[in-house]
């Protein structure tokens, strides 16, 4: 997948190249700081003071500056633009940031010695320092490339021992002072930028890393135009916000996508559990079906049912010339309807207490009388508790019992 062109141009813009600028093109003013001065008002401050030191107008600088807040000192440094060249300066604007060569030092040195030797593969330069001074009172280079005009091509000048021949010229000792170099410039994800210096007349290999005191001092050493900076930092901030918009929102994508295949996946294995209940729906009608059939049949084993014997009993506490039954009925549980009519409701309420009064039946629901015209007619429903006398043996079986099983001995006995 492709990006779209404007968003490529921000993801391309992340971490372009960080532009130094060799010191031979600057001049520089310290200035004290009052106390009264706020860091809002640093960048007025250099900037008034490049009006009234400087040969040029402000519109031919490029100009930058430094502050040391302890010792209350501004350093502002500044180069003339057409002795830098307009290639060169095209190119600033696609910079991340656009440095003076000798920044990365300064960072490096917060309590500077007297002298710091920068070497790079466009120049030698060496910075004097007053004692206890944080910024350089004097920057001294020599070129490694000459160049007599832009259309020029550009002209090495052989190494002849360049930096030695340089340090001789100002009484330094070569392997005495320590000449520094640029490793990289590395820049975070969050567009910070940082410095890796080595040193180069020494075994230690170990690469320092520097950086900015707070987020403000890129800026103010930034070379290019006041109104670019405040543009091109406002473009950061909504690129930067367009950036993690972007990170926040593929991440939402993600958490979406795996959410939709969680609930696609649950619902193909919920739609096969539905499926195998509906296919296991009739083994499991017909095992409960099997379990009351069972029962049932283990309740009629356990006290077989005989409606003629139940209803039987009834009839023997029922005063034949008082009750008068219409129907009786014995339900699968044994439960016993009679429903009948008599000429008074103490006759109902005597043969109801009769029943109950043996051990063979309960009362279900409480008697229920109707006095209709001239006779009473009533409900009982009774459940049967009592127990069936032995069933008879068969004829045949009483028979065969009877019957000597010997018939000669039994006539001897005789």
């Amino acid at each position: 997948m492709k990006l779209p062109e404007n968003l490529q141009q921000v993801a391309d813009s992340r971490a372009p190249d960080v532009l130094l600028v060799p010191g031979g093109y600057f001049f520089n003013r310290l200035v004290p700081l009052p106390e009264e001065v706020a860091a809002e008002e640093f960048e007025s401050l250099a900037e008034l003071t490049l009006e009234e030191c400087s040969p040029f107008p402000l519109e031919q600088l490029a100009w930058g500056f430094m502050v040391d807040e302890p010792r209350r000192e501004l350093w502002v440094f500044a180069a003339c633009r057409p002795r830098i060249g307009s290639s060169e300066l095209d190119s600033w604007d696609e910079a991340e940031f656009v440095f003076p060569a000798f920044l990365p030092l300064l960072l490096a040195f917060p309590e500077p010695p007297k002298h710091l030797v920068w070497n790079s593969d466009a120049e030698v330069m060496v910075m004097e320092f007053a004692p206890g001074s944080r910024f350089p009172s004097k920057i001294r280079h020599r070129r490694r490339i000459d160049r007599t005009n832009e259309e020029d091509e550009a002209v090495e000048k052989p190494e002849l021992d360049v930096l030695d021949t340089f340090l001789d010229s100002y009484g330094l000792d070569p392997d005495a002072t320590p000449i520094y170099a640029l490793e990289s410039i590395p820049v975070s994800d969050d567009r910070q930028v940082s410095f890796e210096i080595k040193q180069l007349n020494t075994d230690d290999e170990s690469v320092p890393t520097v950086g900015f005191p707070n987020a403000e001092s890129p800026w103010w050493a930034d070379l290019r135009f006041p109104e670019f900076i405040a543009s091109e930092k406002r473009s950061r901030i909504l690129q930067g916000n367009l950036w993690r918009s972007l990170h926040i929102a593929s991440w939402a994508a993600v958490v979406l996508i795996l959410l939709f295949l969680l609930t696609f996946m649950g619902n193909i294995l919920v739609d096969r559990r539905q499926q195998t209940i509906a296919n296991q729906e009739g083994s499991v009608l017909a095992v409960q079906h099997n379990d009351e059939f069972l029962r049932k049949l283990q309740q009629f084993s356990d006290r077989p049912l005989r409606p003629y014997e139940v209803i039987g009993m009834t009839n023997e506490y029922r005063p034949i010339k008082d009750i008068y039954y219409r129907s009786a009925s014995v339900d699968s549980e044994q439960g016993v309807t009679i429903q009948g009519f008599a000429q008074d409701v103490g006759q109902v309420n005597d043969f109801n207490d009769r029943i109950l009064a043996s051990d063979s039946f309960n009362e279900l629901e409480e008697a229920n009388s109707n006095i209709s015209r001239d006779q009473v007619e009533f409900t009982l429903r009774l459940e049967f508790t009592g127990k069936f006398d032995p069933a008879p043996e068969p004829v045949a079986m009483a028979e065969e019992s009877a019957t000597p099983a010997n018939p000669e001995v039994e006539e001897v006995e005789q």
